[in-house]
Parts: C-alpha cells; sequence; structure tokens
C-alpha cells in the first residue's frame, strides 16, 4: 500500500510540471513541434505505464473488492502483446497536418478533468482519504471577507473571482503550503502565489503590500499581504485564483462566499 501511494504522488506530480511547464497549445507550432509532442508523449506514457505495473503489484497486497477487480483489468492489460514496430511504420505514414486538425476538435481539458477525478476518486477509495475536492471543501478557509463583485469566467474569460474588501484589508493563506511566488503585473497587481499541496496552488492578487516572501512556509490563516485598489474607479478588492493540477477552478465551487457578481 506504501509503495503504490508513493510511486502514485510522484506520477502526480510529474502531471503536475509538465501540465505547468508543457502545457499543449493548438495554435503556432509546425510540424517539427508536433512530432516532437508526440515524442514526449510516448516517453511520458512509458513512465505511466511503469507507474501501471508498481500498481499491479501493490493491488495484490490490498485485499478489497476494488483493488481485486482493478489488478485483474491491469494484469490483462499487461499480458496484451503490441505489435509495436508495425505502429512506428504506420504512423511514420500519418499525414500530421490531419492530425493538426483532429487535435483542434478534441477537448484536452475537459478529457484531463476527468481523468484527473478519476484518479483522485480511485485513489480515495483505496486508502480512505479525502479527494481533493472535499478537501478543499471542508480544510480550506475563504482568503477574505466580503461580496463577489466578478465571477470565474465570463467573457473576458476571468481565471479567478473579485471579492470586495476594504483597502488594507489582511488577506489570509486558505490553507497551509509553501509561497511559490511573489511577484506583480498588469492584470492583477502584486501578488503571491501559494504551493498548498496535493497539485492544489492559491493566488492571491490586487495586493498594497506583501508580508510572505518565496519560500516561506505559510499556516492556514497566515496573513500573506493587503486588499489593495488597482484603479481610482474601481472597488477595493481581492483577486482570487484557486488552481489544481495547473488547471484553473472556479473557487466558487469550493468556498463559501456572499454572491453579488457581475462578469
Amino acid at each position: 500500500m506504501g509503495s503504490f501511494s508513493s510511486q502514485y504522488e510522484d506520477y502526480y506530480n510529474n502531471m503536475l510540471k509538465r501540465r505547468k511547464y508543457d502545457s499543449f497549445s493548438s495554435n503556432g507550432y509546425n510540424r517539427k513541434d508536433l512530432t516532437k509532442k508526440l515524442i514526449n508523449t510516448l516517453k511520458f506514457q512509458i513512465v505511466g505505464t511503469i507507474i501501471l505495473f508498481l500498481a499491479v503489484f501493490a493491488m495484490r497486497e490490498v485485499s478489497m473488492p476494488e483493488t481485486k477487480n482493478t489488478y485483474e483489468y491491469c494484469k490483462y492489460l499487461l499480458n496484451e502483446n503490441y505489435d509495436y514496430g508495425a505502429l512506428i511504420k504506420q504512423v511514420e505514414t500519418v499525414n500530421l497536418n490531419d492530425v493538426q486538425n483532429y487535435v483542434n476538435q478534441i477537448n484536452f481539458d475537459n478529457i484531463e478533468a476527468k481523468s484527473v477525478d478519476y484518479i483522485e476518486n480511485f485513489k480515495s477509495k483505496i486508502t480512505g482519504e479525502e479527494t481533493v475536492d472535499e478537501k478543499i471543501e471542508s480544510k480550506y478557509v475563504v482568503p477574505v471577507n466580503g461580496k463577489i463583485i466578478r465571477s470565474f469566467g465570463g467573457k473576458n474569460d476571468h481565471k479567478g473571482i473579485d471579492i470586495a474588501a476594504s483597502e488594507g484589508s489582511n488577506v489570509k493563506a486558505v490553507y497551509n503550503g509553501t509561497v511559490e511566488l511573489v511577484s506583480q503585473n498588469s492584470e492583477i497587481g502584486k501578488y503571491v502565489v501559494i504551493d498548498n499541496g496535493d497539485g492544489v496552488e492559491s493566488k492571491y492578487g490586487n495586493l498594497n503590500s506583501i508580508s510572505v516572501k518565496k519560500g516561506d512556509g505559510v499556516t492556514k490563516g497566515d496573513y500573506v499581504g493587503k486588499v489593495g485598489k488597482e484603479a481610482e474607479k474601481e472597488p477595493s478588492h481581492l483577486h482570487f485564483e484557486i488552481m489544481y493540477m495547473g488547471e484553473n477552478k472556479n473557487p466558487e465551487s469550493y468556498f463559501n462566499i456572499n454572491t453579488s457578481a457581475q462578469n
């Protein structure tokens, strides 16, 4: 059981890094880039196969209906014989333009989200631990009290939510973690990103001051900065984002915040 959890977490963290620093884009790549992408994907899937082997051996030691069924299915997959030589020859004849057109029609974000949810639920059944969604809903706290004045998404694809709060209000870390980034940009001004573990990151923007630095450890409820005001005509507010596996999620799905929103 311990071996399975350890190997799972390593693969899980690699998925997060790959999602953040090597995310797939359907625009602006050429045939060479796509070929390299396919090769890198194949390499990554080989790592996944190794994890599958380890998972099979681990599940043999866990006597549960779920692990028994999964073990039998994994064993079936691993025992299948595939003619990789013939597959490679077939791939060499593929028209990459056709592949690109096909790829453009696929919603990879939706596929990835469903896959990650499935893995999380499966892991939860085996380990008895909460899923990440359950953990955020039950153990995380709101960063600041106030009403939502701008929601997630919308026509401008807002990456988080804006919570109205008095200028200078303290902003709290929503959960334990490590400060991953302290920076500033033209969109959300001064901001802080915290790695909360389990593939979860939280971002706090539109700050007029920051009280932490990169590498600092924080505890749930610690102050990370103070609410700012980006423009004279705009109300003072906190810009808040929650990310899972490098993908922005709607904070309203997890946090109970008073809502009076406009996009």
